[in-house]
């Protein structure tokens, strides 16, 4: 009975440590589509909000100042910043024995020569990061894909990823679209969950042994 109680007792312990080392992962994507484009509508007011989403590992919602516009063929629906406008998802990594690692990417879009925009990344003991890119196109309705922007071992806690389009603008009238918002974030077990799973594996090893031995005795 003591032999089976140890077998059962190290498979418990591999197979919890296995199942942390899977690193699951949670994705989002955004398209805008579920916006009202119609009427000059604004972000919130009038032209809709995005539901929140929610999950195993982060949950996040937006906020933000920017109107809503779409094309009529094919139907494509996305968010226009003015300058000083910005949008922002704020969020949460869920506290749990994890490291993160989050990878997040956007279509871009815009609408004058040179029209910039900013992204920014903050949070829970992360040292702020942020990034300028200048628009290759001036079709607003052209987007080109950013990213991937990878971050490692976050823990923990509240972010907010802001797209922003600076007031710096070189010229009036420059806008930015934003479109097809990506992210993606990797649980990462804590060491404590490498050495359980040795630790198991190294007692089913020797139970099976002494198994062996009395067997063959």
């Amino acid at each position: 009975m003591t032999t089976i109680r140890r077998l059962i007792t190290a498979a418990a312990l591999t197979l919890a440590a296995v199942g942390a080392w899977a690193q699951p992962t949670q994705s989002y994507t955004e398209s805008f589509e579920t916006l009202t484009p119609t009427g000059n509508r604004k972000y919130g007011d009038g032209g809709g909000t995005l539901s929140p989403e929610t999950g195993s590992w982060f949950d996040g919602a937006w906020s933000g100042t920017a109107r809503v516009e779409s094309t009529l063929a094919p139907v494509d629906t996305f968010l226009v910043l003015s300058k000083g406008d910005a949008m922002t998802f704020n969020f949460t990594l869920n506290s749990a024995p994890h490291a993160y690692g989050v990878t997040f990417g956007f279509d871009l879009g815009g609408g004058g020569s040179q029209a910039e925009a900013t992204w920014s990344l903050s949070g829970t003991g992360l040292t702020p990061s942020s990034a300028s890119i200048v628009m290759l196109t001036t079709d607003l309705s052209a987007h080109q894909s950013y990213g991937p922007y990878s971050f490692t071992g976050l823990a923990g806690g509240q972010y907010a990823l802001t797209v922003l389009n600076p007031a710096t603008n070189a010229a009036p009238g420059l806008h930015v679209a934003l479109d097809n918002f990506t992210m993606t974030v990797s649980a990462v077990p804590e060491p404590g969950t490498e050495a359980m799973m040795f630790a198991g594996l190294i007692a089913l090893g020797a139970t099976l042994r002494r198994r062996g031995a009395r067997a063959q005795a």
